[in-house]
């Protein structure tokens, strides 16, 4: 009686120490958790932000110039109280650079910052697509394995009853090797999907930190992507795919070329300088107090001899804008006609997923018990027994892989649009 109290008193320690199962985290969480943690979209953040510091700088005027002298003073005697007009001089000279040239590189300078966050944008969507894709294989794996168990076990059933028919006679030997190879097959199959299921949850490793890979992944494909009766019409999601980072970074590009064109048309316009000067004379002249003198001027820079160089940076720079404008336009053509084509293919998949859950799987089902015990009774052959049980196994696999590819194609329309789907 004191061993069994012991033991049970061991168990239940044991079993105090053990944590809750925690549930299998979501597809959303791993997606946000492996953006969160990605050091090249950091850098890519930062370089944006160092960018659009760089484009402020751009406005800045250049910095005065400050010129302390001696004017007119003699060259014979170098004496500064010979002549009236020898004078110290305190001048300041402010260059004003082309305002529409400056107002027009800090607006490319700008869309050059929007181009690096839009590429960021683009990266995290291409990491959370790379993050869907492995969730996607790690789940098909996941189910594949408990289908090929699945199959393993029918074909056991039909094993035994073809050894119990060999053994009453009424089968030959051969009946029974033919249900052991295929048997063995899933087997062998079952061990290289676990090799699958081990290589999908290690490069989960590379993105999600430790906490969140011990709580474990999503099990099966409807966890990730739950079965949807439509989907949303292209129309409905226009304005998402113009909002697609790959079309912002082009348009970035397009804007900053016709930025860079209005900097090449205004720099056939002068540049300016103001200057100031000041002039003291009091204790220099010999002929006593004179007034100190105050002089101004404005410098104006002709752009006279570099006009064809600026007319040749002008014609480059507008090809660069209609060139990136039609890029602009295919990429935008390109991701209606992807999305389209995803989105008709993701119906196809889930109304022939649907047929094959609601029809076929059922009635392979049905015909494989029938079969099989129509063989136990010897009333069947036992080609045609096998033949219902790989029927089954076949159906069971094809509805595994249109599960699959739905998955993908969900997958691929968030990329496109780069958020969830509302569903119609």
């Amino acid at each position: 009686m004191y061993l069994r109290f012991a033991i049970t008193a061991a168990m239940a320690a044991t079993l105090a120490t053990v944590s809750p199962v925690q549930a299998a985290f979501s597809r959303l969480e791993a997606e946000r958790a492996a953006v969160a943690d990605a050091l090249a979209l950091q850098v890519l953040s930062q370089e944006a932000e160092a960018q659009r510091a760089q484009a402020r700088a751009t406005r800045a005027l250049p910095n005065p110039q400050l010129r302390l002298g001696l004017t007119n003073l003699p060259a014979d005697t170098f004496a500064w109280d010979q002549e009236p007009m020898t004078q110290l001089q305190v001048s300041l000279r402010q260059a004003l650079p082309n305002g529409r040239a400056r107002a027009a590189r800090f607006t490319a300078a700008l869309e050059g910052a929007r181009q690096t966050s839009e590429q960021r944008d683009l990266a995290a969507l291409e990491l959370r697509a790379a993050v869907r894709e492995r969730l996607i294989e790690l789940a098909w794996r996941q189910e594949q394995g408990h289908l090929l168990g699945r199959q393993e076990a029918v074909l056991a059933q039909l094993e035994s009853q073809a050894l119990s028919a060999f053994k009453a006679g009424r089968g030959g030997e051969s009946d029974v090797l033919e249900v052991r190879l295929a048997r063995q097959a899933r087997v062998q199959a079952k061990l290289q999907n676990d090799t699958g299921v081990a290589s999908a949850e290690a490069s989960l490793q590379r993105w999600l930190p430790e906490p969140l890979l011990r709580q474990g992944a999503p099990a099966s494909l409807t966890e990730l992507f739950p079965t949807f009766a439509s989907w949303p019409t292209s129309a409905a999601v226009e304005d998402r795919l113009a909002a697609h980072p790959a079309a912002g970074r082009l348009e970035a590009s397009w804007k900053m070329a016709g930025a860079q064109r209005d900097a090449a048309k205004a720099d056939f316009g002068p540049d300016y300088a103001v200057d100031f000067a000041y002039g003291a004379r009091d204790d220099l002249s010999p002929l006593g107090r004179r007034p100190d003198l105050l002089s101004a001027g404005i410098t104006i820079s002709l752009p006279l001899f570099g006009r064809e160089k600026q007319a040749q940076g002008l014609a480059a720079a507008e090809l660069r804008e209609e060139g990136q404008r039609a890029a602009l336009q295919d990429a935008l053509r390109t991701l209606k006609a992807d999305f389209d084509s995803r989105r008709s293919a993701a119906k196809q998949q889930s109304d022939a997923l649907t047929h094959y859950e609601t029809t076929l799987l059922p009635l392979a089902e049905r015909h494989w018990e029938r079969s099989l015990a129509r063989f136990a009774e010897g009333t069947l052959p036992f080609d045609r027994a096998l033949a219902a049980a790989l029927a089954l196994l076949s159906t069971q696999s094809a509805a595994l892989d249109l599960k699959r590819q739905r998955a993908q194609s969900e997958s691929a329309l968030l990329f496109l649009v780069g958020q969830e789907l509302d569903h119609e």
